[in-house]
């Protein structure tokens, strides 16, 4: 229901971003933890605001800011809100949470035959949860941030993460081109 509830705020958010701008720029890239980051956008003067999904194999998630253009230039620095990174979730799932001592033995029994309908296919292949917070944004576009032009942006910022709740500081790179 959590998950249903975050996407209907983020289609909202995309929604109002297209009705209320002037010229709505569209971008698409990827980088590092996210291999796909879709993005909507628009300029007000020298204010870009955008609404992106983050898309990792392990997870991911919306996120919205706005960036200042610099003077003229094509450095921009802002504010991001939502899915700022990764981080490694704990590998107790599946190894033992207590060790075994030195002089323990272990009782091994070995089937006489092997039934593949009894064994557990649920297999848990998770190792990253998505860190949600806040955040900052320093950009550089090959041109202005109202054209269509490549862009590279650096994010860095503090949160915590969806499952676990462990408090984190993450950073991402991504490569994208605005059409």
């Amino acid at each position: 229901m959590q998950s249903l509830t975050k996407r209907f705020l983020f289609l909202s958010a995309l929604s109002f971003v297209s009705s209320s701008a002037t010229a709505v720029e569209f971008s698409i890239g990827g980088g590092y933890p996210f291999f796909l980051i879709p993005e909507v956008s628009y300029t007000d003067s020298n204010i870009k605001w955008y609404a992106n999904l983050k898309m990792e194999l392990d997870g991911g998630g919306p996120s919205i800011g706005f960036e200042k253009r610099l003077s003229l230039s094509n450095h921009a620095v802002g504010m991001v809100i939502g899915t700022i990174g990764m981080q490694d979730l704990p590998k107790n799932k599946w190894e033992s949470e207590v060790p075994l001592s030195s002089n323990e033995n272990i009782d091994i029994q070995i089937p006489d035959k092997i039934d593949i309908t009894d064994w557990d296919w649920n297999f848990d292949i998770e190792t990253e949860e998505t860190v949600v917070g806040i955040g900052v944004s320093y950009s550089y576009a090959l041109s202005p941030l109202d054209d269509s032009t490549w862009y590279l942006r650096f994010e860095s910022g503090y949160g915590q993460g969806r499952d676990t709740h462990k408090k984190a500081v993450k950073h991402s790179i991504n490569l994208s081109y605005q059409f």
